[in-house]
């Protein structure tokens, strides 16, 4: 099993922490030069050779041998996401004036700009996916040249890619006594048909993974994790204390569990 890494801030600094996997903390990389401001929300991910860490201010960490680089964007980073492979790019969303999606290199080079509203990305099926409110749209990462976006039912939450398609999540607009209610959606990328295939509780957070497609909210009466078969497309609640996931892989899920006193 290969270790886990994990982003850490408190009121003084931001570190990324390999874990072995026993749980014990064997390296620690601080975030400097410059810092990320303390409180802005960050996102990890691991990708061409490395990991990246996207401050949501502005600025873009790739970590690499125990050394780290850092790119400032100049404006707020919305959606991010990294291909996998030595040589593969990252797609970092702007919101900007205007909105803008930039694809950088592992030398941390804006190889490419293109004038595009999105806020969530993912890479799959050789493209690179966008959301902007109720649609998704298929940027080519080579051509940039975006196709018609395709209208959902709601608004988009979350999507990711596996086994083959593009899962997305969307909020109803509507409440009810029971609270909000959500949908997940199948998008085939290579005929673009979305379709709802199940009608979610709450607002979930979702992580795809060719094996599961994990789905967790903290504080639901229904259910706070479920795993969902993405070829047989049933649901199954995962009893347990409350747990927000991280990341999957190699069939298992990493997160935080949560009690009233402390995270684990």
């Amino acid at each position: 099993m290969r270790d886990l890494w994990l982003l850490a801030a408190d009121e003084q600094r931001h570190r990324v922490l390999r874990l072995d996997p026993d749980g014990a903390v064997v390296a620690a990389i601080e975030l400097r030069d410059p810092a990320p401001m303390i409180g802005d929300s960050a996102q990890l991910a691991g990708g061409a050779g490395a990991l990246w860490v996207a401050a949501a201010h502005a600025l873009l960490y790739r970590v690499a041998g125990g050394r780290v680089a850092a790119l400032d964007l100049g404006h707020h980073l919305d959606g991010f996401a990294v291909a996998d492979g030595p040589d593969a790019d990252a797609w970092v969303s702007i919101d900007g004036r205007p909105r803008h999606l930039h694809r950088i290199d592992a030398e941390l080079r804006v190889t490419a700009t293109l004038a595009h509203a999105a806020r969530y990305l993912a890479l799959g099926g050789g493209a690179v996916w966008t959301t902007w409110k109720d649609a998704v749209a298929r940027v080519d990462p080579v051509t940039l040249t975006v196709g018609a976006p395709i209208a959902l039912d709601g608004f988009i939450s979350e999507l990711g890619f596996a086994a083959g398609a593009l899962w997305l999540v969307t909020l109803r607009p509507e409440r009810d006594d029971a609270g909000e209610h959500s949908t997940l959606w199948r998008l085939d990328p290579v005929t673009l048909d979305a379709r709802a295939v199940m009608a979610l509780p709450g607002r979930p957070r979702l992580i795809a993974t060719d094996a599961a497609l994990w789905l967790a909210q903290l504080d639901h009466p229904a259910w706070t994790l479920a795993r969902v078969d993405p070829r047989a497309l049933t649901l199954a609640p995962i009893a347990g204390p409350r747990f927000a996931p991280m990341l999957a892989e190699d069939g298992h899920l990493w997160g935080v569990s949560l009690d009233e006193n402390r995270a684990d």
